[in-house]
């Protein structure tokens, strides 16, 4: 009896921790793009497009050094030398959700609305003159966006889950990842959770989160240059 009541405590608390953690994720992957909150100000200077999108970079590499070191001091290795079997998983992975979401484009038809995260960028990239801004912007969403993303999901979240077992540790960190882009139907929780699975897939396949953040930067590589 006063097993199972400590044993329900321990989960409980376990449960809270988690929660804990991953509404502090959340907090810290919203927080790396708020300089590029300030492109949509009316009438927007070069000078200022340069500094936001500056600074934007700048705490995005802030946020992965903060994030690589926590999984450092638990002695979690993300990185190792190029493996090139490896590295055609994770080409792969791409080139499968990209076929994924081109189905459910097609699915979808007439049903596709662009999400409300989507739509910010596209109003982001629209507004910064050519040039530096452009440019840092690229950074932020192609290198910056996905090393962070993958550091704080897929690798401390990850991490956090391992109690809860292997199946809560993918499957939460998956659906997180796709909720912290702002779904707002059918359509869009299946983009999300195409790319989310497809990241967990390489992080668990290649058991290296580097293979998982280049999956993620060829993602985002298409989506902003595409």
């Amino acid at each position: 009896m006063f097993g199972n009541r400590e044993k329900f405590i321990e989960k409980s608390k376990q449960g809270v921790g988690i929660l804990t953690v991953t509404i502090l994720i959340v907090m810290i992957v919203s927080c790396q793009g708020i300089f590029l909150g300030c492109l949509l100000i009316p009438r927007i200077t070069l000078l200022l497009q340069i500094s936001f999108t500056g600074l934007n970079v700048l705490f995005g590499v802030l946020l992965a050094y903060v994030g690589y070191s926590y999984l450092l001091r638990r002695q979690i290795t993300i990185f190792e030398r190029l493996n090139w079997k490896k590295l055609l998983v994770s080409v792969g992975a791409f080139l499968l959700v990209l076929l994924g979401t081109y189905v459910l484009h097609h699915f979808f038809g007439k049903q596709v609305e662009t999400s409300d995260n989507q739509e910010i960028l596209d109003e982001m990239l629209g507004r910064v003159s050519q040039g530096l801004p452009l440019f840092f912007v690229q950074v932020s969403m192609i290198i910056i966006g996905p090393i962070v993303e993958e550091i704080y999901f897929r690798g401390i979240l990850f991490y956090e889950s391992r109690m809860f077992g292997t199946i809560f540790q993918a499957i939460w960190p998956t659906i997180i990842f796709a909720l912290v882009h702002g779904p707002a139907n059918l359509y869009q929780w299946s983009i999300y959770l195409i790319m989310s699975t497809g990241f967990m897939a390489v992080r668990l396949i290649t058991k290296k989160l580097q293979y998982a953040i280049l999956t993620h930067m060829l993602n985002n590589f298409f989506a902003v240059l595409f």
